[in-house]
């Protein structure tokens, strides 16, 4: 169809997109509120409302229209602006518009490609609104109570979901989108983890990742972070001998050192797969590559052992005549040399082609001057390697074969092993150079005894070559003959135990047991070394996570399952998904980042690896919260009991406070008494009524003329005849109160079917204090007392009262006996009580009095 042809207006979409670029907070807030005009305008409320309008008319203007407004939204809240989000998901119908737009399929003019865009870029937005949200925050409960998931869960499998070309591959914007709507599933299912299932999804990480889709552990608002991704198609570019070099080569001094190697050299396997990515586009990646210049390498080797072993085995030389080969032999050495140089000729045009072109980019970043990339490119090391080995190969063909063996030692690029043993030489040469200057000099002085005083003691075969005639040549028989002969230079003179003795001996132990096996102990010590380093990088490699140096018993031994540490380092903490991201980020327009991928951004321009994980995993955070949550339970059990055993001791502390207070007052009637010269009786448990003294159940009998008197006795102790029980409640300490809340608090006391309520409002409240009377506060009369000892229960009760809701909540305290209140008389009498999801004991107090 034709092309869209927007309003001229639309520009002013893409104005306002562009103040927010970058995140610019600022701006992002002034689209909702300007707090400084006189008036404040919301546009946040018109973007919705445009965009309402737009999901209601199916057509391909509305469709580019949508994009450029999503874009915008998009814009506008990430970072994250929390503002906007709450705005947004809370006040307006910005979900429901979404909804719709996920919705629609390919209808009228619509183009496929611009409708998966507008997808893609709704469910960002859905991502933008819970970026950064807290897990109390209200923006996930509305979006799940609104969001479409099923289109959502649609959307994230491998179908087209178009309507157009079912059957048709999934194109990297489908598949782009697909991973998209995995991340935002996963993201809500982080929040609602009863969608797993209800939606049918997997809890299992290592189900997601695959097809496509990769997921990294990112420090993000000081809190860790899975994040999804669509591995872009340049990654596939990436050789498995680029992989292999960097694992093998970085740096594992430290796990500081080896993040910040790593992001180092992700700058140089970037570059490597964006020529790959041009050599894909001028139709030359299939034969120009580095999976093929490493397979032709090691064709050459290969052609080198075989044409090597056939002149081993060929090669021979009879009594009188030079070396010689078969014609045959020749022949096959011929045409496997031929066969060699081409394939030599093959790999160095693939390392002008694949190597060159990369390092000459990176020595451009590095701001070098022209001619001086120029020469750096034209010595790079790999390049004359290579054309020296094809030198080799054609002198071996056309000039000798006594070229053809040297090929061999190609061995020693190929191989680190080998290279370690070349190393152990190389890596001490100053101290074997200087090691072979102090025998140089020693020699000299050797030679010159030798020649001064023992030339004639040369063997007849030695004196035959006419040696030892000046003292130059004395010291080259010094030097070739007395460190090659097992015995020292003595082995090539005539055996003697004469004066020569001594030296013979002496130069054995300075030269042949000292000096070689000194130079020998420093190239064995280095190889050891260079061994030893490459086991712990070994070590490091298969047991240590690369990403959060964390060991692998830690893993196999938190995880649930077989192999915990393989499944991290493969799903949770892959190297090359981290890689991969990087190179996701640098494809990616600045523009299009969102909050966090901006912040990777950053720190990876500054080369700050404060966004890896380091000595963190979520996997190892999961298990031991199962761990924490066991640990918690127990600790709770413990702290239940150790509360319900502090209840008792309490309790029994009050009855105990309760008897002695009975019995002071005893003590002090008894006083009394004695001070009126009366007797005291003794009090027990006795009713007296009509005559009739109870004991027990049944059992009566007639009272004695003392029983009479004892009753009296107890009347005038007790004095209760014609008087009443009065009770002020104190305070209540312990409870969960501050001054400035608003609880209506106070003590209910509940006698047969009395209810006296004693309020706390005109007192005023302190830090977990509730104070109810003061001695200016009158006392409540309970009850009329008995003539008698009396059991009959009293019932305190403390009810708080929310003043919002008007919700009561009633606390039992405890229940005493009138007689029991009675004997408390004039002491404070204590109460200890415990109230629901409240830690430690509460405890009221009263006081009681008879009038």
């Amino acid at each position: 169809g034709e092309e869209p042809n927007p309003p001229e207006e639309i520009l002013i979409l893409r104005m306002l997109q562009l103040m927010c670029e970058g995140h610019y907070l600022p701006n992002q807030d002034i689209m909702r509120e300007q707090p400084l005009n006189t008036i404040s305008y919301n546009l946040l409320d018109d973007f919705v409302s445009y965009l309402n309008s737009l999901s209601r008319l199916p057509c391909r203007t509305s469709t580019c229209a949508g994009i450029r407004l999503t874009a915008l939204i998009l814009e506008v809240i990430q970072g994250p602006c929390e503002g906007n989000q709450v705005h947004f998901a809370m006040n307006t119908e910005l979900v429901e518009a979404l909804n719709r737009l996920n919705r629609a399929k390919v209808t009228h003019d619509c183009v496929e490609d611009e409708e998966i865009e507008l997808k893609k870029t709704s469910i960002d937005i859905f991502q933008g609104l819970v970026e950064g949200q807290g897990e109390k925050s209200g923006v996930y409960d509305r979006i799940l109570s609104i969001v479409h998931l099923d289109i959502i869960l649609l959307m994230s499998k491998n179908a087209s979901f178009t309507g157009v070309n079912e059957n048709a591959e999934p194109t990297e914007e489908q598949l782009i989108l697909q991973t998209e709507c995995v991340v935002l599933l996963q993201t809500l299912c982080n929040f609602r983890p009863s969608l797993y299932d209800e939606l049918g999804i997997s809890r299992r990480v290592e189900d997601i990742v695959g097809s496509g889709t990769a997921m990294i552990e990112i420090i993000w608002r000081n809190d860790i972070h899975r994040r999804f991704f669509h591995v872009p198609r340049i990654c596939d570019y990436l050789a498995k001998s680029s992989k292999d070099s960097l694992v093998e080569n970085v740096d594992r001094s430290t796990a500081e050192n080896k993040l910040i190697d790593f992001l180092n050299r992700s700058h140089d396997l970037y570059r490597e797969v964006k020529h790959q990515q041009l050599l894909t586009e001028m139709n030359l990646s299939k034969i120009f590559n580095l999976t093929n210049k490493d397979r032709a390498s090691w064709v050459t080797f290969s052609l080198a052992f075989i044409i090597n072993m056939i002149l081993l085995f060929q090669y021979k030389a009879y009594s009188g005549s030079e070396p010689n080969i078969e014609d045959q032999p020749a022949l096959v050495i011929l045409v496997l040399n031929a066969i060699q140089a081409a394939v030599a000729a093959f790999v160095l045009l693939q390392n002008l082609v694949v190597r060159v072109p990369v390092l000459y980019q990176k020595l451009q970043a590095a701001n070098i001057n022209s001619i001086e990339i120029l020469l750096y490119t034209a010595a790079e090391p790999m390049t004359l390697y290579y054309l020296g080995y094809l030198a080799f190969v054609l002198l071996g063909y056309f000039v000798s074969y006594s070229f053809l063996p040297f090929l061999l030692l190609d061995i020693i690029v190929k191989n680190s092993t080998t290279q370690d043993v070349l190393n152990s030489v190389i890596f001490p040469r100053r101290q074997i150079a200087m090691g072979g200057i102090i025998i140089l000099f020693i020699m000299q002085i050797y030679a010159f005894f030798l020649f001064m005083y023992f030339r004639h003691d040369l063997v007849a075969d030695v004196q035959q070559d006419h040696f030892c005639r000046n003292l130059f040549d004395c010291y080259l028989v010094t030097l070739g003959y007395g460190l090659r002969e097992g015995g020292g230079v003595g082995d090539v003179f005539r055996t003697t135990l004469g004066k020569r003795w001594l030296l013979d001996v002496s130069f054995y132990l300075a030269i042949s047991l000292g000096m070689l096996n000194l130079i020998a102990g420093v190239i064995i010590t280095t190889f050891g070394q260079l061994r030893e380093n490459k086991g712990i990088r070994v070590a490091d490699t298969v047991g240590v996570c690369f990403i959060c140096n964390i060991d692998k018993q830690v893993f196999d031994r938190a995880s649930a399952e077989p192999e915990g540490f393989k499944t991290h380092v493969k799903v949770d903490h892959n190297m090359w998904n981290y890689m991969y991201f990087i190179f996701l980020l640098w494809e990616q327009d600045n523009d299009d980042d969102d909050g966090m991928e901006q912040y990777v951004r950053r720190a990876i321009a500054a080369n700050e690896i404060v966004w890896f994980p380091l000595n963190k995993a979520i996997r190892l955070d999961a298990a031991s919260g199962h761990d924490d949550s066991l640990t918690a339970g127990m600790q709770k059990n413990i702290a239940q009991t150790e509360s319900n055993i502090s209840n008792k001791l309490e309790k029994f502390q009050t009855n105990l406070t309760i008897v002695l207070e009975q019995l002071n007052q005893a003590l002090k009637k008894d006083m009394v008494l004695e001070g009126d010269g009366e007797k005291v009786p003794q009090r027990r448990n006795t009713h007296f009524h009509n005559g009739v003294h109870e004991r027990g159940h049944d059992e009566k009998e007639a009272l004695t003329e003392s029983d009479f008197s004892e009753a009296n006795a107890m009347n005038d102790v007790f004095g209760n005849e014609g008087r009443v029980l009065t009770l002020r409640v104190l305070s209540v300490t312990g409870l969960n109160v501050v001054p400035e809340d608003n609880n209506d608090i106070y003590c209910n006391v509940v006698f047969e079917d009395s209810t006296y309520k004693i309020e706390s409002i005109l007192i005023a409240k302190s830090e977990r204090t509730v104070v109810f009377a003061d001695d200016s506060t009158p006392s409540v009369v309970i009850c009329e007392l008995n003539d008698h000892l009396d059991d009959r229960p009293c019932h305190f009760n403390l009810v708080i009262v929310q003043p919002i809701t008007g919700a009561i909540q009633t606390i039992p305290v405890e229940t005493l006996k009138v007689d029991e209140l009675v004997l408390a008389e004039d002491a404070t009498l204590e109460m200890f009580f415990s109230i629901p999801d409240q830690t430690g004991q509460c405890k009221l107090s009263v006081m009681t009095a008879r009038e």
